[in-house]
């Protein structure tokens, strides 16, 4: 199956390379790479051109959008695979805390879901990539989201996904108004909302092997926000 990884990309210069070269050592077939660039200010762009030089299976774009963010990101990516005939899109994070070795995991289960979601909450699954306060505002988030919307996924938080094309073709995407980490909630409640089939895959999630969190206050609030407002809808 044509399938495409979405890596969203913010100053992961440290990071890109090695994440790009275990993700074309695990050898899938039809597997291409569109890495995002969110307007870095090193250069993470010229790393991933660097291996696209040698693998025409990697590629880069740049965020569009005058304003940086993870929800710009994966617009740009999701367009891009619809456009082009992916049948299935990988969503990940560029810093390694996701193993490629999983992206397989992931894979195995398409035929009993539209969406899969490697998961840190569900039973089997861990977070060692997170501190304390991080992983403390997850769950909780999680905990919100699963008790307020009946979501009856453990990570809706997850940023590992496998979704089928047909998800992202009646999902309107492209109108979600979030900019941040909530936006890997809101794309998933929608999708819940049209009736697709979610599947959890147990992930550890390991700590960032360089660079900076991009987590934030701002981003903290966003998301604290955005789903008071969705739920009040």
């Amino acid at each position: 199956m044509k399938t495409l990884v979405v890596i969203p990309a913010f100053d992961e210069a440290d990071n890109i390379f090695c994440l790009l070269k275990e993700i074309l050592s695990q050898k899938i077939i039809s597997l291409d790479i569109l890495v995002v660039n969110d307007h870095s200010h090193d250069n993470t762009a010229d790393r991933v051109r660097d291996v696209s030089a040698h693998f025409a299976s990697v590629k880069v774009m740049d965020n569009p959008w005058p304003e940086r963010g993870l929800a710009y990101c994966y617009k740009v990516g999701f367009a891009y695979a619809l456009k082009h005939g992916y049948e299935w899109i990988v969503g990940m994070d560029a810093d390694l805390s996701h193993a490629s070795s999983d992206i397989a995991r992931l894979f195995a289960e398409r035929d009993s879901a539209d969406w899969i979601i490697g998961s840190r909450y569900t039973a089997g699954g861990s977070a060692q990539g997170l501190g304390f306060f991080r992983r403390l505002i997850s769950q909780q988030t999680n905990r919100y989201v699963e008790r307020s919307f009946n979501a009856g996924v453990k990570d809706m938080t997850s940023g590992f996904n496998c979704i089928n094309r047909r998800v992202l073709e009646r999902v309107d995407f492209s109108s979600i108004p979030s900019k941040g980490f909530v936006f890997q909630v809101e794309i998933k409640l929608l999708a819940q909302k049209s009736g697709f089939r979610f599947k959890e895959v147990p992930i550890v999630f390991y700590p960032r092997k360089a660079g900076r969190s991009k987590f934030s206050a701002a981003i903290f609030l966003e998301s604290f926000l955005r789903l008071r407002a969705l739920k009040a809808l």
